[in-house]
């Protein structure tokens, strides 16, 4: 649900509200025509989530803390985009093209931000997710990046070696000191508050989940 309506109503995941059932799995199921515009698709999605689901939503302002990004002194060291998938290093996975994702190393230590072929403002996205605060784009970089950075852990997972078994309950996954990482990459966190758009449910969905 969380991934729905975020793609029908153009939000970021920390303008949503936090609550158990947007992790929930829902089926539907929508037709269109092949001439259908792309930028229409948004809208369609809502429509369903409306008249199929009963949700109902509208955004609100308010002001918040946030983290802006901005360019360190000497400027950004991004490269280009290859327009490619971005290979993890040490792990049999990518990411694709504009998108932006945090992935696991072999290192229990340290983790990967990586983003193949996107805008500042996805990697934005990105990093809103991993500081649990909103972060906006003050860098004034134009065109799109491939970003492979290392970033070390706030502690250590606890995985346990193969000899050993798995824990029955699941390794929840920590915290990342970010700051260096947008160090390697030419930029910086500055902490403000500004005005932010959250989206304020007014009535949840009413259909059942799929089990």
């Amino acid at each position: 649900m969380s991934s729905m309506i975020r793609r029908a109503y153009g939000v970021a995941e920390y303008q949503l509200p936090a609550s158990k059932w947007l992790d929930r799995s829902y089926s539907g199921r929508a037709t269109f025509s092949p001439e259908t515009p792309v930028e229409q698709f948004p809208l369609m999605l809502r429509t369903m989530l409306e008249e199929r689901f009963g949700l109902r939503v509208h955004l609100a302002t308010k002001p918040a803390k946030v983290w802006l990004l901005q360019q360190a002194p000497g400027g950004a060291k991004l490269l280009p985009a290859s327009g490619k998938h971005l290979p993890v290093p040490g792990i049999p996975v990518s990411v694709k093209p504009g998108e932006a994702k945090r992935r696991g190393n072999a290192d229990p230590e340290r983790e990967w931000l990586m983003m193949s072929s996107g805008t500042i403002e996805t990697f934005c996205n990105l990093l809103a997710v991993e500081s649990r605060r909103p972060v906006l784009d003050r860098t004034g970089l134009k065109g799109l990046f491939d970003i492979n950075v290392e970033v070390q852990n706030a502690y250590p997972r606890r995985i346990p070696p193969p000899s050993m078994t798995l824990p029955t309950e699941p390794i929840p996954a920590p915290p990342l000191v970010i700051a260096p990482a947008l160090k390697k990459l030419g930029l910086r966190f500055q902490e403000s508050r500004e005005p932010i758009d959250f989206l304020v449910v007014d009535s949840e969905p009413t259909m059942s989940p799929r089990l």
